[in-house]
Formats: C-alpha cells, structure tokens, sequence
C-alpha cells in the first residue's frame, strides 16, 4: 500500500520530471495481435469478431445461465464420442479406456443365455469375474444381470 502511495501520489507531487512509470501491460501483447484478421488472445478470427474458442465460451456462458447443457456445449467439454453407445469422453486416454473395456469383457454372447450348458455359462462366467456356483437357472439370471448391465 505504501508503494501505491508513493506512485500515485508522492511522486507525481514532488518529482520535478514526468513519470518513468509506463504500462507494462502493452508488452505481453503479441505483435500479430494488431493485425485486423487475430483477436485480442492472438487467435485467428472465425467471423468478424471472435475466435473459435471466444465463440465456444459465449455458449459456455450461455449454458451457464440458461442452467442446462446444450449439446453443442457438450461436444465442447467431451468431444471424443464412441457412437457403440452413445458416450462422450474429454480426452483420448478415457475414450482407450473404455474401448479397452469393452474389448477385456468377453464377447457378447450370441447365444441366449437360457440355451447354453452348464460348462458353457460357467466358462462366460468365470471370463467375466462372476461367482459359478449355483444351478443353471440362478447361473442364467447372474449372466442375463451382468450382459444387461453393460452399455
């Protein structure tokens, strides 16, 4: 606070000379900024006025306010989508990973369950980490229950 004192009010009182002081926020501003076709964040124009990300954040800003999640908002916060099952990832790793899930779980199965044998429905079981014991009625159920639950 005392700096600001001096600055503001000290020095522009008693020193005989202009200020040296000058804004040093010029500076941090990129060259290319100046031209008419870059906006002020030194990205490339999309129309007239704004850049793509100036323009993606007026609809973050718009979501916001509206209190609900555009679609379009959405493919900007998750833009990498598995069309298998409707899923939207943020980044490539999470998409991998759940690719990568689909293809540890075993296949699914082509045949309904109700129709396979009991070595058969134990084999799926047991690929999938599921408990195999039981008869063949509660083994049908545990493996309609776990391919229900996949997306």
């Amino acid at each position: 606070m005392r700096a600001n004192y001096i600055r503001s009010f000290y020095i522009p009182e008693y020193h005989p000379l202009p200020s040296p002081y000058s804004s040093h926020f010029k500076s941090r501003v990129p060259p290319h900024c100046s031209s008419e076709s870059f906006c002020n964040y030194g990205r490339k124009k999309a129309d007239d006025e704004c850049c793509l990300n100036c323009i993606q954040s007026l609809q973050v800003v718009k979501c916001a306010l509206e209190k609900e999640i555009s679609k379009e908002v959405l493919d900007i916060l998750k833009p990498f989508a598995r069309g298998k099952c409707d899923s939207q990832y943020p980044d490539k790793q999470s998409l991998e990973s759940h690719v990568a899930s689909h293809l540890s779980r075993v296949d699914s199965v082509t045949i309904h369950p109700g129709n396979m044998n009991l070595a058969q429905l134990r084999e799926t079981l047991r690929a999938r980490n599921l408990s195999t014991t039981g008869n063949k009625s509660v083994l049908v159920r545990r493996l309609e229950g776990a391919l229900s639950g996949e997306c």
